[in-house]
């Protein structure tokens, strides 16, 4: 018999031997079984993926496949969860559409939550703050540098983390993801549970961390958001202000499940602001993380052709090529009332919801409020979705590229007018207030005048000096 599996894992992670708090149907899968599945992994990367090479070399990307075989063929049989963690560090060669997925990203984490919810240890690894390569407690007022965990340093528990991001993609996204999955990850790879011994940066004594309770997590907690949807209801709600002229409908999420619902509330929406003066119209799609699109949003405000623009390829048709696809034909002529809209985004926008994002933008249908979205500008997209016939791990695919930058130059999309609407991550199923939302239509006056003052300054000075 080879190595065992405690070794293996030592070996692999650098962290200490780990049990799985999950129950599979199977836990140990053959060797045979395991390369069978990465087989099957790479056939349809291969066979669908417009450009698997994109983010890095295939030099790169052959590396990481070889050590995925020679390290799988070291042993007789691995743990489902010991092969997971070989098997998705390719996650860090591929964009946010191509990944490796099952575990510990949804499944997983969903059985963390539940452990601690039902068990008798409630307690996980409060929440940090990744800054520079350096981790901090979220509610540490002195700022300490956190050096140890458990005798086990930061430095490697980060570095292990990254491994299974693609740093050529967006920094903040991988940061934030990092942050929210901390605590479940700790626990999943390292077997590191509550009490913690802590030991800060330049002090000699180590200390006793109780941890947080479960729901403080949960309450605190953004990612937790994007694997704690409860249904429909959770999906998608509205709110009407008359007093204040302004209202807001929120989608959560465009889940093709949950896209009948959403025009419904699309339908009530409207029928309700239009019994009010309303004059402010407010789209929150700051948590949405994508799916399929659904264009009955758009006609809320009155518009023309509404068209999305961009740049795409894929494995059929390889050209790089212009699109200017029409998404919504006029609506002005069906007596929808003209009012100012604000579509709020953040982080946690992402994919069909960044898209959707990109059109208001591209049509000047709105303002654009709060934070950088997570999807890059230039991403792959349109996902299939695959099971290993062996371990049964998910994975998608990306199978068309496509390239936004032309009218928007950044990483990611950036607002309009920023707005800080990270706090909203831990609790998803609260609507903005009725005086937050009066703040972003004072500040956006503000903010709109100082623009055009300034442009028309610019322009002033550019004419005044040419004449000259």
């Amino acid at each position: 018999m080879k190595k065992s599996i405690a070794k293996s894992l030592l070996f692999i992670l650098l962290l200490p031997s780990t049990t799985t708090i999950l129950s599979q149907e199977k836990v140990i899968f053959m060797q045979n079984e395991l390369r069978e599945d990465c087989d099957y992994y790479f056939k349809k990367v291969q066979e669908m993926h417009p450009s698997p090479h994109f983010y890095c070399s295939q030099q790169d990307y052959d590396e990481k496949k070889k050590m995925l075989y020679h390290t799988i063929n070291r042993y007789d049989f691995l743990i489902r969860i010991h092969f997971f963690m070989l098997f998705a560090k390719m996650n860090s060669c591929m964009d946010y559409h191509t990944q490796i997925t099952n575990s510990p990203y949804e499944t997983d984490f969903l059985a963390w939550f539940h452990e601690h919810k039902t068990g008798d240890n409630r307690n996980v690894f409060p929440l940090v703050n990744i800054e520079n390569e350096s981790i901090y407690f979220k509610k540490d007022n002195k700022k300490r540098e956190i050096e140890m965990i458990d005798n086990l340093s930061t430095n490697k528990i980060l570095s292990f983390f990254q491994s299974y991001f693609n740093d050529q993609l967006s920094k903040e996204r991988n940061r934030f993801t990092m942050e929210g999955m901390f605590s479940c990850w700790l626990e999943m790879f390292g077997n590191i549970r509550a009490p913690f011994v802590v030991k800060y940066k330049g002090s000699k004594k180590e200390e006793i961390i109780r941890g947080i309770d479960i729901d403080d997590y949960i309450h605190d907690s953004g990612t937790a958001h994007t694997v704690n949807l409860n249904g429909p209801s959770d999906a998608v709600y509205y709110a009407v202000y008359p007093s204040s002229s302004t209202a807001i409908l929120t989608v959560n999420s465009f889940s093709q499940k949950w896209l009948e619902k959403i025009s419904q509330e699309v339908t009530a929406f409207m029928d309700s602001i239009n019994k009010s003066d309303i004059k402010y119209l407010f789209l929150d799609l700051s948590l949405n993380g994508g799916g399929k699109r659904c264009f009955d949003l758009l006609d809320i405000v009155p518009h023309d052709t509404i068209y999305e623009s961009y740049k795409a390829f894929n494995k059929k048709d390889p050209v790089l090529k212009e699109y200017r696809d029409i998404v919504r034909l006029p609506n002005r002529n069906q007596g929808v009332i003209d009012r100012q809209l604000f579509v709020i985004q953040g982080n946690n926008t992402r994919s069909g919801a960044d898209y959707f994002c990109r059109i208001i933008k591209q049509n000047n249908m709105g303002v654009l409020v709060g934070q950088n979205t997570g999807e890059p500008t230039v991403d792959f997209t349109f996902v299939d979705f695959y099971k290993t016939p062996h371990t049964r791990i998910e994975f998608s695919v990306a199978t068309a590229y496509r390239d936004y930058s032309d009218s928007c130059p950044d990483e990611t999309l950036h607002p309009d007018m920023y707005w800080d609407v990270n706090y909203r991550w831990s609790r998803h199923s609260d609507i903005f207030s009725e005086k937050e939302l009066q703040s972003i239509v004072k500040q956006w006056n503000k903010q709109k005048k100082n623009w055009f003052f300034n442009k028309h300054t610019i322009y002033v000075q550019t004419k005044y000096f040419t004449n000259k």
